[in-house]
């Protein structure tokens, strides 16, 4: 029996030291990231509130407040 296909997000965070900043993108579909933009990490999840849910633990940030829809 083979197993229900479930569908993830995959969002990279990238920063930068000259403009001093951290970007989220879903994998794939941006392109135009600072020119010294170094990929931090790569987060998993259902969605983009948990994949930023992740993001925010890991950084030792207060919890992050998803978008409502």
């Amino acid at each position: 029996m083979n197993k229900p296909y479930i569908r993830t997000m995959i969002v990279e965070i990238y920063t930068s030291e000259e403009w001093k900043s951290i970007s989220a993108v879903v994998k794939g579909e941006y392109d135009l990231l600072e020119k010294d933009a170094v990929l931090l990490r790569t987060i998993e999840g259902k969605d983009w509130n948990d994949c930023m849910r992740q993001h925010h633990e890991l950084m030792g940030w207060e919890p992050y407040k998803p978008w409502i829809e």
